[in-house]
């Protein structure tokens, strides 16, 4: 199994209470502070592309959009709901 090599650095600034803060969370997860914030900021950016990536359409509009020269026929998962 390949080790994923770690060439790449992210500086950031925080103040005094934010790092306290977030080493607080590290230890109580009993990780490093790097680790604790990089594993903590890919859930987000995660969820952040998710959500950007999700259209919800209505019943009314759901139908139009499964045609393949709808506007909104591009590569989106689709979530439909009853209106």
């Amino acid at each position: 199994m390949a080790v994923a090599l770690k060439d790449e650095r992210i500086d950031f600034r925080a103040n005094s209470n934010q790092k306290i803060l977030l080493e607080r969370a590290a230890e109580l997860k009993h990780v490093s502070l790097s680790s604790y914030v990089l594993t903590s900021s890919l859930k987000q950016a995660q969820i952040d592309l998710a959500e950007n990536e999700v259209l919800v359409l209505s019943n009314r509009d759901r139908d139009p959009s499964l045609h393949k020269d709808s506007p909104c026929s591009r590569d989106y998962r689709i979530i439909f709901y009853n209106c």
